[in-house]
């Protein structure tokens, strides 16, 4: 992906944590010429399903093993060509729910980008807030932050007036692009209800253009997401579907390279799923969509379920699961699993072997009845 990166046209990419911004992927983009926005995953205050706390009210063995780990990354790649910042957190206010741990998270952040500007004063420290959550704990208790990060899928000019209103210091946009699942109206199965990629390709044109607007108090943008999270499903954000490059994508190339791509490809402009609700195990189910332009040589069709968790702060919270589909081309029958529960089908059209265009739906599965009239 750091290659799909580099063909896109951006000068920097960016990792949540170490676990991702490894000595490879460093390198990797180095060689690509690329540079590094370098992530330091910090822990929200919250106890995990097994009652374990991660506190900043108490010493807890959660703040010794960050500041291990941070001090031990940065002290590493300090002198690494690729790195251009070191990220220290990501949205850890927003989802730090009780306010005093708030302000004690806040005085961990302020004391850990000291002992880091220590070891590596050359770089800066940006840490990253859920659209504008955290800008009083930042102007309040941590002035070491040299750059506000933020996280925008909705209201970008508020957010704009909110940082400028409130900091003496410079931000970039670390997450863009169409409204999040948690923001999007329910269907029938009570899950979120994912746009075509034609409104996608439109939100990020308008950040785009907010961005450029704003420059000098903006020092630009991380468009959200290149790579296979299934975060909020398979295609929500995915500015590809595995290599293939989406309308996003392209808008996006031709927003850094200011080069207009021509080339054709088949969109995905409606889908029609029956049924999707009451569905027993083995059901047949009948998937039906259209594309526009029509009639495009070397376009194929592909589908495929998965499980419909939403998770946010989690990577790969689904899974593919296997089901008997019937037909390849823009309609086909897929058999419903046996499992009950809701699940999400993906619909695929594919350009070229180089472009993509997706959709999806949630379908609900009910248990079998029994039958005890023998």
């Amino acid at each position: 992906y750091l290659l799909l990166a580099k063909e896109m046209g951006v000068n920097t990419v960016r990792t949540w944590g170490i676990a991702q911004g490894t000595k490879e992927y460093l390198d990797r983009a180095h060689e690509l010429g690329l540079y590094v926005n370098a992530g330091i995953w910090i822990n929200v205050a919250d106890k995990d399903d097994k009652g374990v706390e991660c506190s900043y009210l108490r010493d807890t063995e959660c703040q010794h093993r960050m500041r291990k780990e941070t001090l031990e990354y940065v002290n590493q790649f300090k002198n690494h060509p690729a790195v251009l910042f070191w990220n220290i957190g990501n949205e850890a206010f927003n989802f730090t729910k009780d306010e005093e741990e708030r302000k004690a998270l806040a005085h961990f952040l302020e004391d850990l980008i000291q002992e880091v500007k220590k070891i590596d004063p050359h770089h800066p420290v940006v840490y990253t807030s859920a659209s504008t959550s955290a800008i009083s704990y930042i102007k309040q208790y941590v002035p070491g932050v040299d750059i506000f990060g933020v996280n925008v899928y909705s209201g970008m000019d508020h957010v704009h007036n909110q940082i400028i209103a409130n900091l003496d210091i410079p931000y970039f946009v670390t997450e863009y692009g169409p409204l999040g699942s948690w923001q999007r109206s329910k269907d029938f199965n009570d899950r979120p209800i994912e746009v075509l990629d034609q409104s996608k390709a439109n939100s990020y044109r308008k950040v785009n253009a907010l961005i450029d607007e704003y420059y000098g108090y903006c020092l630009g943008g991380f468009v959200f997401y290149l790579g296979e999270s299934t975060e909020s499903g398979y295609t929500w954000w995915n500015l590809t579907y595995k290599q293939f490059k989406k309308l996003s994508y392209r808008v996006m190339q031709e927003h850094y390279t200011e080069k207009v791509n021509k080339d054709p490809m088949a969109h995905i402009i409606s889908s029609d799923v029956s049924p999707r609700k009451h569905i027993l195990p083995g059901e047949n189910i009948s998937v039906k969509i259209k594309v526009n332009p029509e009639g495009l040589e070397n376009v194929r069709y592909h589908y495929f379920l998965s499980t419909d968790r939403e998770s946010i702060l989690e990577e790969f919270p689904n899974r593919l699961v296997p089901v008997e589909i019937t037909g390849t081309g823009a309609e086909v029958q897929m058999k419903a699993p046996e499992e009950p529960g809701v699940y999400r089908l993906y619909m695929i059209v594919i350009t070229d072997e180089e472009y993509a265009s997706t959709a999806s739906k949630s379908i609900s599965i009910e248990a079998a009845v029994e039958d005890y009239s023998s």
